[in-house]
């Protein structure tokens, strides 16, 4: 299964991924440390978790040098995303979120609070 994940990193043309989950922060540890033992590195695995901080949904990722990069995950859903305490980016594009996503508001928060606009699923 990892090996078919691989695959469809390297044909999408990315360097790696992130790999979160709700409900088990180490899942994305597991990855990568698959992804390395199996695989050699083919790609970058960034680990991470999700988090549900009233009002909002954020995301974790763990970087080198334990950096932690957060973002605001679909935005809007399920409710007020005007709290941008310690965040670094918000999510604009999202295959299965995208229906509450007001993308110009979010593109005004963006502008407003100088974060990163990122596509996610």
């Amino acid at each position: 299964m990892i090996g078919l994940i691989i695959a469809k990193i390297k044909e999408m043309g990315l360097n790696g991924i992130a790999v979160t989950e709700h409900h088990n922060p180490d899942y994305g540890y597991k990855v990568k440390e698959i992804v390395e033992r199996a695989f050699e590195n083919e790609v970058v695995i960034i680990p991470g978790r999700e988090i549900y901080q009233w009002p909002v949904e954020i995301v974790e990722l763990f970087l080198p040098n334990q950096a932690t990069f957060r973002f605001i995950a679909h935005p809007g859903y399920p409710g007020d995303f005007t709290a941008v305490e310690d965040v670094h980016g918000i999510e604009v594009e999202n295959a299965l979120h995208d229906w509450h996503i007001i993308k110009h508001k979010v593109r005004e928060m963006a502008a407003k609070h100088d974060l990163l606009l990122l596509g996610n699923s």
